[in-house]
């Protein structure tokens, strides 16, 4: 727990610096790459919820125009299993806050394999709303969101998955 709220506390410190910097104007890039931690409880029923599993990899966004992107993830543990993302987002600037911090939602979908939920295949339909807050002095973008993801094909009892929130940190690349 200590080891998680450090890292909570670098996140935000780097965001509140590079914030004092900023005015006016749009910082908008084509890509970023970069690594995603997500938290995921797993809920089998209304009354048994579970301690949330982290998962974390790789994520590569593509900038389709300023307000449109598509966001790609392979999430894993590292030994019981590996999923695949690909979310289709809108996103636009808070109305009287800096540029930089944006607001973002879309749909998607996923597949994966799991050991820890019976070797069993899933795939299904993802959900996300998040926050971006993209650098301008640096090359960096750092997001937090919540991403459900509902299972249409799987061998398990759990199809539902309302517990997801994740934290990326990517590279900018603006050409």
């Amino acid at each position: 727990m200590k080891r998680h709220s450090f890292t909570l506390l670098a996140i935000c410190l780097l965001m509140g610096f590079t914030s004092f910097a900023q005015k006016g104007g749009r910082n908008i890039y084509n890509w970023s790459l970069g690594l995603k931690a997500e938290a995921i409880g797993e809920s089998t029923d209304i009354d048994a919820i579970n301690l949330p599993t982290t998962l974390f990899g790789p994520a590569f966004k593509f900038l389709i125009d300023p307000q449109k992107s598509i966001e790609i993830a392979a999430l894993s543990d590292y030994s019981n299993g590996v999923q695949g993302h690909a979310i289709f987002n809108f996103f636009n600037p808070f109305p009287e806050i800096p540029q930089n911090y944006r607001y973002y939602f879309g749909l998607g979908v996923h597949a994966g394999r799991w050991s820890r939920l019976g070797d069993s295949f899933r795939s299904g339909l993802d959900g996300q709303i998040g926050i971006e807050f993209i650098g301008r002095k640096i090359p960096v973008a750092l997001s937090v969101d919540w991403h459900p993801t509902v299972d249409l094909v799987t061998e398990s009892s759990t199809k539902l998955w309302p517990v997801n929130f994740g934290v990326t940190l990517k590279y900018t690349y603006k050409r």
